[in-house]
């Protein structure tokens, strides 16, 4: 359960319940959320670390190369009975996904056997260079590692980036790198669903030696453990009449995945999902989404919020929190891991 401040919660009881919030619904949503987006990325994980492990680079073993057969009349294809069997055992993928890479595994089966003159071939290089060159590269998959991208080259690990709302709701797009040592060497964007049996399931993988155009500002050179925490900060404003207080409490949550900014008080409910990018010292939050509550902040280009630390002291600068009637005025917020 999240562990908010002290004071935070004292000052903010009376207009938490005002706005129909209570105190334990603001302590456990956001904590909430950010397990949800936790679930998402630990099945990707889960995934490259399996795959890593067990299958990269050992191509007679990868569930995700299909094996070669001869036919009868001396042609050689693809055993697609083989290819979906080995996929079946794939925990991590959803149906629809295996469906479409057995449907690929399909159109080039029947590819080989109707374009090409099978005698005395290398398979591998016809399929994949004959008929990707004339027919869409339809058979490219035999060549190129779709889970990683390249050909056999030696990644050593893969590091996730960011979380990212998509229009679906059951569905996140996971944003991820592979590296080869501590060099980059592919972007993934990974969609997982979570189906109505409540698992979540890989549904896709795009492979990028470029760093992909994507809504979400991604930053891929930053160690995000260094900033892992929760920080505070309540502003009290003085009272509306002998009973009532002007409190708004704000929060910045970042976690190894995913980055909340969470504004509760008076006018004021919202917890925002941010993209995060590094500049120099200063990290910057960016809205992506809202979660709960009122959408004030969806039309923010510039940074929701710029953290930074000074003397073992944190501050930020937002457009969203006043100071003394200015806004974007550096005020100290405190960490809490």
């Amino acid at each position: 359960m999240l562990k908010l401040n002290y004071f935070f919660l004292i000052y903010l009881f009376p207009i938490l319940l005002s706005c129909n919030t209570t105190v334990k619904e603001t302590q456990e949503r956001p904590n909430e959320i950010n397990d949800i987006q936790n679930n998402y990325s630990e099945v990707v994980e889960d995934f490259y670390s399996w795959y890593l492990n067990q299958y990269y680079n050992k191509k007679n073993k990868n569930p995700f190369i299909p094996k070669y057969q001869k036919t009868g009349n001396g042609k050689i294809g693809l055993n697609v009975s083989d290819y979906s069997s080995r996929l079946d055992q794939v925990p991590h993928l959803s149906e629809s996904f295996k469906e479409s890479l057995i449907k690929k595994c399909k159109e080039c089966n029947n590819l080989m056997l109707e374009s090409l003159e099978l005698n005395s071939f290398d398979p591998e290089y016809d399929a994949d260079f004959y008929l990707g060159k004339n027919k869409d590269y339809k058979c490219d998959f035999l060549r190129k590692d779709i889970i990683l991208g390249g050909q056999g080259e030696a990644v050593t690990a893969i590091k996730i980036n960011e979380v990212e709302i998509t229009k679906v709701d059951n569905q996140r797009l996971v944003h991820a790198y592979s590296l080869i040592d501590n060099s980059i060497f592919s972007y993934l964007d990974i969609l997982v669903e979570n189906n109505e049996n409540g698992d979540y399931k890989i549904d896709s993988i795009s492979v990028f030696f470029n760093k992909p155009k994507s809504n979400i500002k991604n930053n891929y050179s930053f160690n995000r453990s260094d900033w892992i925490g929760k920080y505070h900060l309540t502003q009290d404003k003085g009272k509306i009449d002998e009973f009532s207080s002007i409190v708004i409490g704000y929060q910045i949550n970042i976690t190894k995945d995913s980055s909340l900014f969470i504004g509760q008080g008076y006018q004021t409910n919202f917890i925002d999902l941010c993209s995060i990018k590094k500049d120099g010292d200063t990290l910057k939050l960016y809205y992506d989404s809202t979660l709960e509550g009122t959408n004030y902040n969806e039309t923010e280009d510039s940074p929701l919020l710029k953290l930074y630390k000074k003397q073992n002291r944190y501050y930020v600068t937002s457009p969203v929190i006043s100071v003394n009637t200015n806004n974007n005025s550096e005020i100290e917020f405190e960490k809490f891991e």
